[in-house]
Order: structure tokens, then sequence, then C-alpha cells
């Protein structure tokens, strides 16, 4: 029998959370989960979850931003009404922004899957919040303990990393005229530390640098422009795109994929460049460390640190021929048919199948 699930996505333009839930799609029909998604607003999440057949609901429960819960209680009843009306068998929250709206599931049991490193919640002190979230699946090890200390039950927590594949590269890009080339994918606001990949360049004067642009949830105008300015004084050595359909046809072109996030729950694109077979040099930050080991698919340095990070660059270039099959072994876990298997029973264990 098909289990009938509504997903809450937490954001209208793709992000880590909102692609893993996209890629899942596909193989969680494969085992018997009819999927109707909800999204805040219309934007890239329902465009693509409408591409893919499903039914898509605008339910505005607020933003990204702190302080948008009060907006949450108007949605209320909006929620209430579709819930009543599509009759899920559970609720699948993902994210930690759609919890704003457990009050309105009735008796709806739901699964939370975390993507972020949640900081404690007022809401995770109500008896009533957590006899409506049956399970709290997170998609890494520190997800999971990030949780655990903001007060999540543990014997709820379930660790499902976030699905990863890759694909065929792209035709061979103008920036790959065979000098090495290290990669950044990802929005240019300041918790992705940019600007100090940025500044380590100036140690690593052989290679150049190809900042893959993602699409800005909340713009940060000034470190934009900050990273823009420090990417002219670098000429030529630099290369900025715009953002692209689909990230992961690059990563073959990359020597070495570098993410200096100040903080990154798991670290999708680490991922995704490691199942491509380029290596990937990451901070210490949330769930990388746990799948990216120095000297044998990349490396680790502290965060904010750009003198360790070009030191990591230079060392991971001059073995990165060397790694690729490594790297790919190294992420042979996160194969989305893996990660829509161990959700999909998470999903009937917390509708009570």
């Amino acid at each position: 029998m098909a289990l009938r699930v509504l997903a809450v996505a937490q954001a209208a333009e793709p992000g880590g959370a909102e692609l893993a839930l996209l890629r899942l799609v596909p193989r969680l029909r494969e085992h018997g989960v009819e999927l109707e998604l909800v999204a805040p607003a219309e934007g890239g999440v329902a465009d693509a979850a409408r591409a893919l057949g499903l039914a898509v609901h605008r339910v505005p429960f607020g933003s990204l931003r702190r302080g948008a819960w009060p907006r949450a209680v108007f949605a209320w009843p909006r929620f209430r009404s579709l819930v009543r009306q599509t009759r899920p068998d559970v609720a699948w929250l993902n994210g930690v922004v759609p919890q704003r709206l457990v009050p309105a599931l009735g008796d709806t049991p739901a699964l939370m899957y975390l993507h972020d490193l949640v900081a404690p919640s007022r809401a995770w002190r109500s008896e009533r919040f957590w006899a409506r979230v049956r399970s709290v699946t997170c998609a890494s090890d520190a997800v999971a303990a990030a949780a655990a200390a903001a007060g999540a039950p543990e014997d709820r927590l379930r660790t499902v990393f976030a699905p990863v594949e890759s694909l065929p590269a792209a035709p061979r890009p103008g920036w790959a005229d065979g000098r090495p080339v290290i990669g950044f994918v990802g929005r240019l606001e300041p918790r992705k530390g940019v600007l100090d990949l940025l500044a380590a360049m100036d140690d690593v004067p052989d290679a150049r640098l190809v900042i893959v642009r993602g699409p800005a949830l909340e713009r940060d105008h000034g470190y934009e422009q900050a990273a823009r300015d420090a990417a002219a004084r670098l000429g030529e050595r630099v290369v900025v795109t715009g953002p692209v359909d689909d990230a992961r046809t690059l990563m073959a072109w990359f020597d070495v994929l570098c993410v200096p996030s100040l903080v990154e729950p798991f670290g999708t694109v680490a991922a995704e460049a490691l199942a491509a077979g380029t290596p990937a040099v990451v901070t210490d930050s949330g769930g990388m460390p746990e799948y990216v080991v120095p000297g044998e698919n990349g490396d680790v340095v502290p965060p904010a640190d750009p003198v360790a990070l070009a030191t990591a660059l230079k060392r991971t270039l001059a073995g990165a021929s060397e790694m690729g099959e490594a790297a790919r072994a190294s992420v042979a876990r996160f194969a989305t048919e893996r990660v829509a298997g161990a959700l999909a029973a998470l999903l009937r264990e917390a509708a009570g199948r």
C-alpha cells in the first residue's frame, strides 16, 4: 500500500536541503511513497517539483530569516485545511523552518529531516511538539549532535546522509586550459568563506580559481562586493561564473574543489566533487570531516585560516591525480538509492506502518 507523504520545503529557491528533497523524489516513488509538496512561495523549488510530476501547494509560512516565526501563525489555517484535504499518512518537514507548521498538523505524525546545525528551539521544549514529530532524521552525525544538544530526544535521532550522485561531465569549459584549477561552488555570502579562499590564492600562484556562484537566498551586497573586488585584484587567475543549471557537471574539470565555509552541516558540493573523482579541501566544520580524509581524498583545515587553506590546496593539487578512486569510494554510501531506501523506511516508521 502506498505511503502518502506531504513534504514541506523550507525555501522557495533550491539550497542543499531542497536539492536533497528533489533528488530523492524519483527514488522514493520506487519505494511506494506518494508525494505532494508544500513550498513557502513560488520559485525554483516549486518549478522543479512540478517538472517531477508533483502537486505543489503554496503556504507562506515565512522565510529562513530569524524572527519570521510570527508570520507562520497566519499560515496555520491554510496548512491545517491542506492537511485535511490531502490526508497524508505522514508529513516530511524538510529542514528546520517547516517546524513552524507543527501546531497545525492535527493528528498527522511528522518526520523532520534536518540539514542544518540547529540552535536550541523554544518549540522543542513542548511535549505536544514531540507528540507529532516522531523522527528527527539528520544529514550528518554533526547535525545529529547539534540536534541532541538543542534538546531533541536522542532516541528519535537518525543519521541519513544527504543524497549524492555524479553526472557526466559538461563539454570542456574555456577556463579548463591546462593549468591547475581550484573550484568553488556556492553563494557569495559570509558563511561560505569565499574571501578566505581568495586570500589563500595569493600563496597558490600557479593555479586558477573558478567561482561558480549559487543563487542568493538573502543577498549580502557588502560581502558580495568585497568578494568581487578581491577576485578583480587577482586578475585572470580568477573566473567568476553565474549560477549554472547543475554544477555537478563541472566537478570533473576541477583539479580540487574547495569548501572554505565557516559552517557547513553536510557539505553537499564537497561530496559531489568526491563522487566525480575530484578531491576536496574543506574546513573542519560540521559534517565534512566525516568523509573527507586528509591525504586520502583531500584535506581538512580550520575555518577562517587562509594560510592553512593555501598549504592544503598546494598539497592536494600535488597529489590530486592519485586520489580519484579513493574520492569516489568515500561517498558511495551517499548514493541516492541508498538514502531513499533509508528515508522511506523512516517515513513508514513515523507513520506507524
